[in-house]
């Protein structure tokens, strides 16, 4: 019998897989977990990478590295802010017009990417 998983662990194999199927050449991972996760919570997570087709090659304890990681995608997340960017420009919308943000995704729980996407008024809110 498995542990269940804890409500606070969000874990959808499918947008892992689409992700594999979309950058096929994705394949060997290293994931970033936060550091408090038990065994159970850590073995459900490598689970869902195999399920997803992923080869989970590490798994990394966030804290201790997360200033690395954001070193090494600091171009991926300034890549962030053009369809935000684009979106606004769409809307006809200025900073400062912004009432509310609201992150949705896996990508939106990193770091680096809320500190990106936050305003000094408004800052993001997580809905899911």
């Amino acid at each position: 019998m498995t542990a269940p998983t804890p409500p606070h662990i969000d874990i959808k194999a499918q947008p892992l897989s689409n992700f594999a199927i979309l950058c096929n050449k994705v394949v060997r991972v290293a994931m970033f977990l936060l550091s408090y996760f038990n065994d159970a919570q850590r073995q459900a997570t490598k689970d869902v990478g195999t399920i997803a087709g992923l080869n989970v090659v590490r798994i990394i304890n966030e804290p201790l590295t997360r200033a690395r990681f954001e070193e090494l995608n600091s171009d991926l997340f300034r890549k962030t802010m053009s369809p935000v960017k684009k979106a606004m420009q769409d809307a006809n919308l200025e900073k400062h017009q912004i009432d509310e943000i609201v992150l949705v995704g896996g990508s939106t729980r990193i770091p680096k990417v809320q500190q990106l996407l936050s305003l000094p008024s408004v800052q993001p809110s997580y809905p899911v």
